[in-house]
């Protein structure tokens, strides 16, 4: 249980548990007198609309499920590789990359719905869940390399 004592494992944590509370509440809403559109990560869904509906692709929002889950995953897998701490800094690295890319597809949908309608969207609080997660993940790495820097160094005074 020592593992989950350090800082840079409630920081994975934390990370995780924003990456999967993201499945939870919308991330951006689009309403006018038109349209209505809701985004989550799993689906696009056009509510109301006389212009016709948004079709987005099955696949990108599969793609973005996969892709937050995969995220909350290699966060929690990495709090268990504590005691390979190098190991444990490329799985942070991977996550941090796994989370930019999340952001960027979810900030690009948000963006061609945006022009698609016509709407300027309502962002719900998920929307900024993977970037309070990616500050996590940044700092947890941190302390990961301050751990690993912290051995080197007594094992050169030996």
């Amino acid at each position: 249980m020592a593992m989950l004592q350090r800082v840079q494992s409630l920081f994975l944590l934390a990370a995780s548990a924003l990456m999967l509370m993201i499945f939870i509440w919308p991330l951006a809403s689009y309403y006018s007198e038109n349209i209505a559109v809701v985004v989550n990560v799993y689906q696009v869904k056009t509510l109301a609309s006389q212009q016709g509906s948004i079709s987005v692709n099955a696949v990108l929002t599969g793609f973005l499920s996969i892709l937050a889950f995969g995220c909350a995953a290699i966060s929690i897998f990495t709090i268990f590789k504590f005691r390979d701490r190098l190991f444990q800094i490329k799985l942070a690295r991977i996550a941090v990359i796994t989370n930019i890319i999340f952001i960027v597809i979810v900030f690009a949908l948000t963006d061609f719905i945006r022009k698609k309608t016509g709407v300027a969207p309502d962002y719900g609080t998920s929307i900024f869940f993977p970037v309070v997660a990616l500050l996590f993940q940044i700092l947890a790495m941190k302390f990961i390399k301050k751990d690993e820097d912290l051995v080197k160094s007594s094992d050169r005074l030996r």
